[in-house]
């Protein structure tokens, strides 16, 4: 492509640009292309089309800051425009010049808004002085109108009066009122809630209005549709790691149920509605949330989905063959072992961010696990009484170590009064009894270890001591040590 045909396409870029005849992915696209011509010019064949690369940095500015995300791009491109007044007075008049900087100071807010940036502040603010200095009010009405709104944004942020607003629908009933909002606050943040209740079911079983007790728990008759206001602005396109099972979802809806679920837990000590459970991403499929400044919307995005939702791929949805047999062989002989079945409600539990029962599961499904490791390998080493009073930790006589200095009838009675005590042994002895007989597939420091990380934190929940470390981690991090070590033993029992 020579000189001239570059200076041609330049040209015809930015009539399509400003006349916006195409969709917004293509403008982008043409203006991208435009400016990576532009950049193979010399500074005098630059000189010549200066006007239309200033409309194409400008219409990509607009284009990107519309995309909501691309803030950081708009503000290259606005810049990029105001450079060109320096090539060239006459293509940038004053409005024209008002114009971009009224666009570019809110680019800068919205920065500032997504990162705390004081820099971006200080910047939008220049170029809002400039508009007041500048600004004709003779300009037209919509111009004007913009301009308006570029300084109400700014003064309510230096006011902080900014608010994010998330409605989501919840699959149970929460009873307000329709008209009430509950005003409160969450870490020094003001917030409020409404719930509109939904029927979801008609029947003429069902009397008045509203069916509101723990007979309707699930929401089989009534669901809710919550509305939170949050008094701070929230990034709309932060993508928020939840934990491994639920994955990522937006950051006002994640923020949105850590307060609505504090709430809840005042709502249910208020009230005694004890039925209520706390929300968890996978619980929410739509979601909307409108951002204000004031009373300007900045961000607005209606009923995004949540989650991604899918089928097999196929029109037929259908267990594989394999997971059927398996459901066959089960109902045969069903193993109920309650290690298996507390496994899975752990990972239940971890899936709707309940972590401490998580711990507390995935810790009972660990001793079951081991006493029943335990009694199939030692019953090849012991006796069936050896073996019994070994896991219930049952004192004898014989093995009593006082037994010099009680008789065996005053043992028993003791025994009876349970002055003496079974002492059922730890988990680590259990281990220590099976090292004795043979090699297992680990050593006692790895073995060790692996205990140590899935009894993490179980007795701080069960005791109620403070707890420092994030649960969510600990939860996942027990879960995948005892999966891991049922794997590594299971082949030795």
């Amino acid at each position: 492509m020579n000189k001239n045909e570059i200076i041609t396409k330049i040209i015809y870029a930015s009539n399509i640009l400003y006349k916006k005849i195409y969709s917004h992915e293509d403008r982008i696209k043409i203006g991208l292309e435009a400016n990576s011509l532009y950049e193979k010019l010399d500074y005098i064949e630059k000189r010549k089309v200066i006007v239309d690369i200033y409309i194409i940095y400008r219409e990509l500015g607009a284009l990107y800051y519309s995309t909501n995300s691309e803030y950081e791009s708009a503000e290259i491109f606005f810049e990029k425009s105001l450079c060109m007044k320096k090539e060239k007075n006459d293509i940038d008049a004053l409005k024209n010049e008002c114009i971009t900087k009224q666009m570019l100071s809110k680019v800068k807010m919205m920065i500032y808004l997504n990162s705390l940036d004081e820099k971006k502040l200080v910047q939008a603010k220049e170029h809002i002085e400039f508009l007041y200095k500048n600004y004709d009010e003779n300009w037209d009405e919509q111009f004007k109108k913009l301009v308006n709104e570029v300084f109400e944004i700014y003064d309510k942020i230096l006011k902080n009066d900014i608010k994010s607003i998330v409605t989501f629908k919840i699959p149970y009933h929460l009873l307000i009122g329709d008209n009430e909002e509950i005003k409160f606050k969450y870490n020094e943040i003001e917030c409020s809630i409404k719930s509109e209740t939904i029927r979801s079911v008609e029947s003429g079983f069902i009397q008045g209005e509203n069916l509101f007790t723990e007979k309707d728990k699930y929401g089989i008759i009534n669901n809710s549709i919550i509305t939170l206001k949050i008094g701070k602005y929230i990034n709309i396109w932060d993508l928020i790691e939840v934990n491994k099972a639920i994955g990522t979802v937006r950051n006002p809806l994640k923020e949105a149920i850590d307060i609505y679920n504090y709430f809840l837990k005042n709502y249910i000590v208020a009230t005694n509605k004890y039925w209520l459970p706390e929300i968890n991403e996978n619980m929410i499929i739509n979601t909307q949330t409108v951002v204000y400044v004031g009373e300007i919307e900045v961000h607005n995005v209606p009923l995004s989905m949540n989650l991604t939702l899918s089928s097999t791929g196929n029109n037929e949805l259908k267990l594989v063959d394999t997971d059927i047999e398996k459901i066959k062989e089960e109902l045969e002989n069903p193993s109920m072992e309650i290690w298996k079945l507390s496994l899975n409600n752990a990972k239940d539990y971890y899936l709707i961010k309940d972590y401490k029962n998580a711990i507390i599961m995935i810790n009972i499904a660990f001793e079951n696990f081991t006493f029943a490791f335990a009694k199939e390998k030692l019953k090849k080493h012991m006796t069936k009484e050896e073996l019994e009073c070994f896991l219930s930790g049952r004192v004898l006589y014989k093995d009593y170590f006082l037994k010099d200095y009680i008789t065996e009838e005053n043992f028993n009675k003791a025994k009876q009064k349970d002055i003496i005590k079974d002492n059922p042994p730890t988990i680590y002895k259990i281990f220590n009894e099976c090292y004795k007989y043979e090699e297992l597939p680990l050593s006692k420091s790895q073995l060790n270890k692996k205990i140590f990380k899935i009894k993490d934190q179980r007795n701080e929940i069960v005791h109620g001591i403070k707890i420092s470390k994030d649960l969510r981690y600990v939860a996942e991090k027990s879960i995948n040590e005892f999966e891991n070590l049922v794997e590594l033993l299971e082949n030795k029992v």
